[in-house]
């Protein structure tokens, strides 16, 4: 069938069957690479914005790092140091006003070692909880004994209690 064909027609059928090799190429093989690349591209820049904005926050933990160990240290050495009956009174107070606590009574006895607590609050036994645990946290202490019972108030609750802080 090709020995039929003139030199013309040869070279005509040729180009067209180069034209037909060009266009699948270029329609099922570079297109769809060309894309691919396109979004490799784009998701090269998204990981690059990432890890950009993860190296700063790595750059600003460093420093929190730091303000922590200071806060820490804070803590250990207000902890560690040596409270007066003043200082306590205070711890107690405060306290006693975040939760809206009437410390109705703070009877502290000096030892040489130790100071002996003997205090009463009223209020929510919810709030009376939560005080103990702040206060746990703010004072190396020693919680001896509690007493729960009705407050003159409805519903509230009354706590006397005795602790030991060591010196």
């Amino acid at each position: 069938m090709l020995n039929n064909l003139k030199q013309r027609e040869k070279i005509l059928l040729v180009v067209a069957l180069l034209l037909v090799l060009i266009t699948v190429y270029y329609f099922y093989i570079q297109q769809p690479l060309s894309t691919r690349i396109e979004e490799l591209e784009r998701e090269l820049i998204a990981k690059e914005n990432q890890l950009a904005l993860v190296l700063r926050q790595a750059g600003e933990l460093s420093a929190v790092r730091e303000e922590y160990a200071i806060t820490l240290q804070r803590k250990e050495d207000f902890l560690d140091a040596q409270m007066s009956v003043t200082d306590l009174l205070i711890v107690y107070n405060d306290l006693a006003r975040k939760y809206e606590l009437d410390l109705a009574d703070f009877d502290p006895q000096p030892e040489e070692e130790e100071i002996h607590i003997f205090s009463d609050l009223v209020g929510d036994f919810r709030d009376i909880s939560d005080f103990f645990v702040d206060l746990n946290a703010a004072v190396k202490l020693e919680l001896v004994e509690i007493r729960l019972g009705a407050a003159d108030e409805e519903g509230a609750v009354k706590a006397d209690f005795y602790t030991v802080y060591y010196k």
